[in-house]
C-alpha cells in the first residue's frame, strides 16, 4: 500500500510540471527521494517474507535436514536481497575518498615541496646525504658539520621507525561504537516475526543489519591511524615536544542524523619523543652547517631558524610496513627540512632544479661552494668571496661547465695529479689530512707507527672519541697515501745525503778556484763544528766564541 502510494505520488507530481522546465526538475529531485523513502518501505516486507520462506524450510521435513533446507533457501534469496540492498544509496555507504583517511593522508603526507611535483614525496634527506657524502669522500679537507648532521637527523628517523614498529606508538585494539548491535536485533526481531528476523539476517550474512546500520546510524569505522607531532616554533619543539598517537574514527548518522569524524588520542613513550626532537635538533644544525659554508651572518641565520613555525604534523602508519612507514616518516621531515631552508636561506630558491626539494638545494649549493673553495686552494685560481649570493653563482656556474660536483672533482684531481709539481701533490695533500683530523680535535701522526699508536689511545666509552675513531677509520686510505709520500720523500732526501756522503761535495769542490775552494771548505768546518757542539750541550758562550773564530777564518780568506 505504501510503496503504491508513493509511486501514484511520484507519477501525480510529475505531471503537474509537465509544461514548466524548473519546475520539471524540481519534480525529478522529488521523485529520487520518494524513490529511496520507497524502497526502504520494502525493507521490513523484504525481511518478513525472507524469514517465512526460511523459516518454513525448518518446519518441513526431518529435523536433522532442517538447517541444510534453510541454508539453501537463504542461498536463494540472497541474490535478490543484495540487489535491493545496492539499490538503495544509504546501504552502500557512498562518497568518495576522505580527507581523514590513510588513503588520503599516506597519498599527500610529505608532498607539496618538490619543484614541478606537487605530488611527488619530498626526498630532500636522503638525497642531501648522499651529496655531501660523496664529497666528503673526494675531499677529505671540507667541512664534515652537514654530513655529521644529516647523518644524526637520518639516525633519529631511523630510531624512531624502530620503536615504532616495536609497539611504541601503538593505540591498540581501537574499541568502536557497539551499541548499534542490539538496537537492530530489536528491530529485526520486530520486522521479522521475532527470532526468525535475527536468523534470517544471520543466514543471508547481515545483509538486513548492515542495511538497517546505514538508515539509523551510530556505527564507526575506523578510518586512519598515526603519530601526531604539536606544532610550534624549531627551537620550542627542540626543548619539549609532543607526540602522540592518533585514530580518526567515523560515526554514520544514518539517515536521521549527521555522520561525524573525531580523533583519539594517546600519548606516546619519551623515547620516541626524544628521536623526534634529535631529528629536529639535526634539521636546523645541517642548515646552520649549510649557511656557513656560504659565508652567511650566522647571527641572522639562528634567528630565522629559532623563529620558523612548524604545523602539526599527522603521519600516517594504517597498514603499513616498518620500512614503509620509515619512508613516510623520511617524507614527512623533508617536507619540514625544505621549509627550514627556504626560510633560513631565502636567496636559494633560485638554484632549485627540478625534482628537487629546497633542502636538498641548499645542502647541493653548499656543498658545490666548498668543492670550489678547495679547488681555490689546490688550483690556486682567484673568486671574490666578499658576496656569499654572488660566490655561489659563479660557483654553481663553473660546476655547470663541467657537469656537476662529481665530475669537477674528477677533473681536478686529475689536473693536479697530472700537472703539479710533487711538492705541491704533497702540500696540498697534508693540508687536507690536517684539516680532516682537525674537525676531530687531533692532529696528524708523524708516521705509520704514531698512527697505530694513536688508535690504541682512543677511548670509544665517550662521544669524542668514539668520533675520532670513525674518522680515522673513514681516512684510513688517504692516511695511507699521505705516508707513501712522505716516505717517498723522506727517501729522496736521505738519497741526497748519501751522494753528498759519497764525493758530490769532492765534485763541488774540483769546480772551484783554489781560494773559492778554501771559503767553501772553511764554511763546511765551521758548519760541522757548530752542529756537533750543539748537538753535545755547548752554551751560547761557547757558540758565539766559535762564530767569532769563524769571522777571523773567513776574513783572512777573502784579504788574501
Amino acid at each position: 500500500l505504501v510503496i503504491g502510494a508513493m509511486s501514484e505520488l511520484t507519477s501525480a507530481v510529475g505531471s503537474l510540471f509537465s509544461e514548466n522546465e524548473k519546475g520539471q526538475k524540481k519534480a525529478a529531485q522529488l521523485a529520487a527521494v520518494l524513490a529511496v523513502a520507497e524502497q526502504a518501505a520494502m525493507v521490513p516486507v523484504l525481511i518478513a517474507k525472507a524469514s517465512e520462506a526460511i523459516m518454513t524450510q525448518a518446519a518441513k521435513g526431518d529435523p536433522y535436514s532442517a538447517f541444510a533446507r534453510m541454508a539453501i533457501m537463504a542461498a536463494a534469496v540472497a541474490p535478490l536481497l543484495s540487489a535491493v540492498g545496492a539499490a538503495l544509496p544509504a546501504f552502500s555507504g557512498g562518497g568518495g575518498i576522505k580527507t581523514n583517511s590513510a588513503a588520503y593522508r599516506q597519498e599527500h603526507q610529505g608532498t607539496g615541496t618538490v619543484l614541478g611535483d606537487a605530488t611527488a614525496k619530498s626526498e630532500s634527506i636522503v638525497n642531501a646525504v648522499e651529496i655531501t657524502a660523496d664529497a666528503t669522500q673526494q675531499l677529505v679537507g671540507i667541512n664534515r658539520g652537514m654530513l655529521n648532521a644529516l647523518n644524526a637527523m637520518q639516525a633519529g628517523i631511523s630510531g624512531a621507525s624502530t620503536l615504532l614498529a616495536r609497539g611504541a606508538g601503538d593505540t591498540g585494539p581501537v574499541n568502536l561504537s557497539t551499541d548499534l548491535s542490539s538496537g537492530v536485533s530489536t528491530a529485526l526481531i520486530a520486522l521479522g516475526g521475532g527470532l526468525s528476523g535475527v536468523i534470517t539476517d544471520r543466514l543471508l550474512g547481515g545483509i538486513f543489519s548492515r542495511g538497517l546500520s546505514n538508515i539509523f546510524g551510530g556505527k564507526e569505522s575506523l578510518r586512519d591511524q598515526g603519530i601526531r607531532i604539536v606544532g610550534g616554533t624549531l627551537s620550542s619543539m627542540i626543548d619539549d615536544i609532543m607526540v602522540e598517537s592518533y585514530a580518526s574514527i567515523h560515526k554514520s548518522g544514518g539517515w536521521f542524523r549527521s555522520s561525524k569524524d573525531y580523533d583519539r588520542f594517546e600519548a606516546i613513550g619519551g623515547d620516541v619523543s626524544r628521536q623526534f626532537q634529535m631529528v629536529l635538533s639535526s634539521m636546523a644544525d645541517a642548515v646552520r652547517s649549510a649557511a656557513d659554508a656560504l659565508g652567511l651572518d650566522m647571527d641572522e641565520i639562528n634567528a630565522r631558524i629559532a623563529t620558523f613555525r612548524i604545523e602539526e604534523i599527522r603521519i600516517s602508519t594504517m597498514n603499513l610496513s616498518a620500512e614503509d612507514a620509515q619512508k613516510e616518516l623520511e617524507a614527512a621531515f623533508s617536507k619540514i627540512f625544505d621549509g627550514l631552508a627556504g626560510a633560513a636561506v631565502p636567496f636559494i630558491t633560485q638554484f632549485q632544479k627540478v625534482g628537487e626539494g629546497l633542502a636538498e638545494t641548499l645542502i647541493r649549493v653548499a656543498t658545490g661552494v666548498q668543492v670550489t673553495q678547495e679547488a681555490m686552494i689546490q688550483l690556486g685560481f682567484a673568486l671574490d668571496e666578499t658576496d656569499p649570493e654572488r660566490f655561489a653563482q659563479a660557483s654553481e656556474a663553473l660546476l655547470g661547465l663541467v657537469g656537476g660536483v662529481d665530475q669537477f672533482i674528477e677533473g681536478m684531481s686529475s689536473f693536479v695529479n697530472n700537472f703539479a709539481t710533487e711538492e705541491h701533490k704533497f702540500a696540498v695533500a697534508q693540508d687536507a689530512l690536517t684539516r680532516a683530523f682537525a674537525q676531530a680535535g687531533i692532529e696528524i701522526p708523524a708516521s705509520r707507527d704514531a698512527m697505530w699508536d694513536l688508535m690504541q689511545s682512543l677511548d670509544a666509552t665517550t662521544e669524542s672519541g668514539r668520533a675520532q675513531i670513525a674518522m680515522l677509520l673513514q681516512l684510513a686510505g688517504v692516511s695511507d697515501s699521505y705516508y707513501d709520500m712522505l716516505e717517498d720523500r723522506a727517501a729522496t732526501l736521505a738519497g741526497i745525503d748519501a751522494d753528498i756522503a759519497a764525493g758530490a761535495w769532492q765534485q763541488y769542490l774540483d769546480g772551484l778556484t783554489d781560494a773559492q775552494r778554501a771559503i767553501a771548505e772553511s764554511t763546511r768546518y765551521y758548519d760541522d763544528w757548530i752542529a756537533s757542539a750543539t748537538a753535545a750541550g755547548a752554551t751560547s758562550a761557547q757558540l758565539a766564541e766559535i762564530e767569532e773564530q769563524r769571522a777571523v777564518a773567513m776574513g783572512r780568506l777573502l784579504a788574501a
